[in-house]
């Protein structure tokens, strides 16, 4: 901290000693089950509620539920919190009950960019507008040079660009009152082989299972020019630069937006996000104390302070001169080869600051709306969101992992494309069809 002036000024101005542990997100739920396992549990934890490991903490009453305080009128006397949109509280409840602030997330957070210099050395000059010229752009990416690829990893994002091209459910699909999982779906196995051909055809990185984790170490290799595909958030794209990045590291090269496309060349169905990204919840046993609980809910209160307000341009910004500088408009720019903003960084991610979409550009303001937008009417929401299944806090992981294995294995070609079925009997007998029952009980109820 007596290095950090981003820190001090922070303690200064919320009148706290504030002692946050910091992890990669990579090493969220290791960190996750062991400070759960240790029994001591932080004042204030960055808690995703579909975690297992969370709901699990949740189900034994780590977290304290914030109705009594939060609920009708009393959110008042907290305003900032009070401006959180209704539906951010209705999805993020844990069998309808508040465990915590939740934190922003657009329905569209994802934007796909592709490298348009490259697509039309192949002759693709607008880009691909249905599977076959996908498959086309993205194999003959490949060729362009020796180590060089469409994509990086077979990452969450790719697999969501690519079954939102054959319309697969969001998770799961409300079918007359019925819940189907996606992997249950004509259209999964249709994403999937699609997915198998693309990796046989030259597609994507050899690394491309273990880089699937490492977003970082994919990402770069977009940035240097190794591969022609990427996702990332407006955020990461433009307040951050990146876009900008990549072209002053590779000379002529033109990344653009890339739009989602139905296979056949028809609709596409892409997944909306819950529409928050997690909660920041509250220790049991600090919310034993009502002057404690006040105090760290006022905290939090400051923590959701507006962007244009003092202290929320403070909480994004820092101090002028140390972390930033006014450039030209009066745009707030880091100060380059400083580790001022990156001590900035690691302290604002508390998870609780307002999210904003600002473009230091104003060029990039349109394609980025425009994008969204189109998206956001093509997107498809999980019927489940919301909704709670006590079994998943014990089967979720297993199940999550006996997917990865299944279809990383069918995808490569390490498994025989016939293995959906196994995958499927699987699923249903290690917990899946238990997990349906539930939440088909408790979407019966919300109806």
């Amino acid at each position: 901290m007596k290095q950090n002036e981003y820190w001090q000024a922070f303690n200064k101005r919320v009148g706290v000693d504030y002692q946050p542990t910091l992890v990669p997100a990579d090493a969220y739920e290791t960190k996750l089950a062991t400070m759960l396992s240790g029994g001591s549990v932080p004042d204030m934890v960055f808690l995703h509620t579909d975690s297992a490991n969370a709901q699990r903490a949740i189900k034994d009453g780590a977290f304290a539920e914030l109705s009594s305080v939060l609920g009708g009128d009393k959110i008042k006397k907290y305003p900032n919190i009070a401006a959180v949109p209704t539906y951010q509280w209705e999805v993020s409840a844990v069998n309808n009950g508040i465990y915590g602030v939740p934190v922003d997330l657009a329905y569209v957070n994802a934007l796909h960019v592709y490298r348009r210099d490259w697509a039309r050395s192949i002759g693709l000059e607008n880009g691909p507008q249905n599977a076959d010229e996908f498959y086309t752009l993205m194999t003959e990416m490949s060729k362009l040079r020796q180590d060089q690829y469409g994509f990086g990893g077979y990452s969450d994002g790719v697999a969501a660009y690519l079954n939102a091209a054959f319309r697969v459910p969001n998770n799961w699909s409300n079918t007359g009152g019925k819940l189907i999982n996606a992997i249950e779906t004509d259209e999964f196995e249709a994403a999937l082989e699609y997915t198998r051909r693309l990796w046989k055809g030259g597609a994507f990185h050899p690394d491309a299972l273990s880089l699937g984790s490492k977003g970082a170490e994919d990402r770069a290799l977009f940035d240097s020019g190794v591969t022609g595909w990427q996702v990332a958030s407006a955020d990461n794209w433009y307040l951050a630069g990146a876009l900008n990045a990549v072209r002053v590291k590779n000379k002529g090269a033109e990344p653009e937006l890339l739009m989602p496309f139905g296979h056949d060349g028809g609709k596409f169905a892409y997944p909306a996000s819950p529409g928050f990204y997690a909660v920041v919840a509250i220790s049991a046993s600090a919310a034993e104390n009502e002057d404690r609980l006040d105090e760290i809910l006022r905290i939090f209160n400051y923590l959701r302070a507006p962007i244009p307000s003092e202290e929320g341009f403070f909480l994004r910004y820092g101090i002028e001169g140390v972390h930033f500088t006014y450039g030209k408009n009066r745009v707030p720019v880091s100060i380059p080869d400083s580790p001022a903003p990156a001590d900035r960084d690691a302290m604002f991610y508390t998870g609780l600051v307002p999210g904003v979409l600002y473009y230091p550009d104003p060029s990039d303001v349109k394609a980025s709306i425009d994008y969204t937008e189109a998206v956001t009417k093509q997107s498809v929401k999980d019927p489940t969101v919301g909704l709670y299944a006590a079994s998943s806090a014990d089967s979720s992981a297993k199940l999550d992992q006996l997917r990865a294995d299944y279809v990383n294995g069918i995808v490569s070609g390490r498994r025989p494309a016939g293995d959906l079925r196994k995958l499927r009997a699987d699923w249903k007998m290690q917990g899946g069809d238990k997990v349906r029952s539930e939440l088909q009980t408790a979407l019966e109820k919300v109806r």
